[in-house]
């Protein structure tokens, strides 16, 4: 009076007391002192608000003491006596309005999600509150209501109470997007839709809830479609993958949404978590059998989701898994129509392994796909993925990856050229020579040392292709033991290449006086060579190179090619034997 403040205002100034009051009182509150407290609430403020009879049609005494109590008397209490209060706010409702009370049963809403009532009231329950806050014309207390009553549905009842819980939303809604304001409530009711559900199939199945995930935009829209994504992921397990065509699309239109939303400015963090939620999508989605319609799958996800590493990797290696699929099924023996097959998916292979930024996995996947050709006998095709993957060693960045993996790539690549044919054409090296010039073009950080280091498998590589037989072959290739059955071409062109490359190496090993390089050279020749008398000299300079400041375990790698060396002493060709036993006598003394 003395402020000469409206009935509204001086009630609200009391708000902070009677919430810390009833919030003690809720602590300690029994359900008889709960009942007692919910009974004297309709009466409390009734003097107060009967001096103004204008400001009593305002603010009632009622619902203002019930708002406090319903957010600070044990759950349980209030579940068990909700049919009463939701009689209570009725009449509040008649009184004041339903926008003015409408967030009171969203209070009782949050009290039944935590306590549930009676299972024989909790649908007259929610009939009786939804008939009063559907008609409220207030949205954004509406929306606020519908977050607690969402969770209520879907924790006691089944699809069709939450289709129609959905339903009313949009129609309250209207067309179009959310309004920026309700955006943060409506991103709650879908987020807790899709968590307790544990069903994607389900969820898109109503016919509300995908027009209510069209509301959203920007980040909430992000939100929302990963938290789909990773649900259709989680169900989708080996045991039960989805092949529904509905569901694929609904989930692949979730996957495009989440990859157009990465750009230049997003963080890596982002990047990575939409990166890895779409790769596991396209994981999980198999078509059994049906191998050309998987393919089609991956050559329509290929066109749309161009922009993520991550997932241009998965996409490949789901391909080059459809090549081993349909190998396995024909068990080698192809027809004219699996043989297309593929030679289509190593057409996509050879397409999309560029893209990539990361130039190990492209020389990773390069050889592994013509490993697949030559497998098949397409060697065409091989020869192509060979070619294309030597043309990256020169490009591979040379500070990431170290020297270490570049040589262990080379390692692998020469490995494969074992089993490789020769070209009619080009000759039986023409790939050796490739590898040897890419090799040569590679900028090593450790500079002339490590180069010679990976000459080391080319070294191999060129023993192996000297033997009488190929170590090994890939399908029913027919490898360059078979189609130059080692003539003199061939053999002067080899050793020609092998007398180079081992020149090269004992010049920079020999000026650098590097003991490493020299007892890693050493180790080479008793791996792949065989003793002459004009290696004899050779062999022992590398021998004594190696012995200077030696550590512990190389001593004993020595000590083993010594032993190696004096076994090899007993070989049935005198002339061999008697240069292994002079050698090693001469390297055991030095031991």
């Amino acid at each position: 009076t003395l402020h000469k403040l409206d009935i509204k205002t001086y009630v609200e100034l009391f708000g902070p007391a009677l919430d810390w009051i009833l919030h003690c009182l809720g602590q300690i509150a029994t359900r008889e002192k709960t009942l007692s407290v919910l009974r004297e609430s309709s009466t409390l403020l009734d003097s107060q608000t009967q001096e103004e009879t204008d400001a009593s049609k305002t603010i009632d005494g009622t619902a203002y003491v019930l708002q406090h109590v319903l957010e600070n008397f044990d759950p349980k209490y209030i579940s068990g006596v909700a049919v009463d209060i939701t009689k209570l706010i009725n009449d509040e409702v008649g009184k004041s309005g339903i926008d003015a009370t409408v967030q009171l049963y969203g209070s009782l809403g949050k009290c039944l999600v935590h306590e549930p009532p009676p299972e024989s009231q909790r649908l007259p329950l929610l009939n009786e509150i939804w008939k009063h806050v559907t008609k409220t014309t207030d949205i954004q207390k509406y929306v606020k209501v519908s977050v607690t009553f969402v969770e209520y549905v879907i924790k006691f009842f089944g699809k069709k109470e939450l289709n129609l819980l959905l339903t009313d939303l949009l129609r309250h809604l209207g067309k179009g997007r959310a309004q920026a304001n309700l955006i943060d409530d409506l991103k709650i009711i879908a987020l807790k839709t899709i968590q307790q559900e544990n069903s994607f199939q389900k969820l898109i199945s109503l016919d509300a809830f995908m027009p209510f995930v069209d509301v959203f935009q920007g980040t909430a829209q992000v939100e929302v479609n990963k938290a789909l994504l990773k649900l259709f992921n989680e169900e989708a397990t080996e045991e039960k993958v989805s092949r529904d065509p509905v569901v694929v699309h609904t989930a692949f239109a979730m996957a495009k949404g989440l990859h157009d939303s990465i750009d230049s400015m997003a963080v890596d963090d982002e990047r990575r978590q939409v990166s890895e939620l779409i790769s596991v999508y396209l994981q999980k989605v198999q078509f059994g059998e049906e191998l050309e319609q998987h393919l089609n799958f991956l050559v329509d996800s290929r066109r749309f989701l161009v922009h993520l590493d991550l997932v241009t990797k998965t996409l490949t290696m789901s391909v080059l898994g459809l090549v081993a699929k349909a190998n396995r099924r024909m068990k080698g023996q192809h027809n004219r129509r699996t043989m297309a097959f593929v030679k289509a998916c190593l057409a996509f292979a050879h397409v999309t392994i560029p893209s990539v930024e990361d130039r190990v996995w492209q020389l990773k996947s390069m050889e592994l796909a013509g490993q697949m050709s030559l497998n098949l006998g397409l060697l065409s095709q091989a020869d192509t993925f060979f070619k294309a993957a030597i043309t990256i060693i020169p490009d591979l960045p040379n500070s990431n990856p170290s020297d270490e993996v570049v040589i262990g790539l080379i390692s692998s690549y020469s490995a494969t050229l074992v089993a490789v044919p020769g070209h009619p054409e080009h000759g039986p090296f023409y790939l050796v020579k490739g590898l040897l010039n890419a090799v040569k073009e590679y900028p090593f950080q450790g500079g002339d040392i490590v180069r010679v280091q990976a000459y080391g498998p080319i070294i191999n590589l060129l023993c192996c292709l000297a033997q009488q037989k190929t170590l090994f072959r890939i399908g029913s290739v027919e490898a360059n033991d078979i189609l130059f059955g080692r003539d003199s071409e061939y053999v002067v062109e080899l050793q020609a290449m092998l007398d180079m490359l081992v020149k090269e190496a004992l010049n920079t090993t020999t000026t650098a006086r590097n003991p490493h390089l020299a007892l890693s050279l050493l180790n080479r020749f008793f791996a792949s060579a065989q003793l002459s008398p004009s290696s004899v000299t050779v062999v022992w300079d590398l021998f004594c190179l190696s012995r200077t400041g030696m550590r512990e375990e190389e001593r004993v790698c020595l000590t083993n090619i010594t032993k190696y060396c004096l076994r090899l002493s007993e070989s049935s060709d005198i002339k061999k034997a008697r240069l292994y036993e002079e050698l090693g006598r001469r390297m055991l003394a030095k031991v």
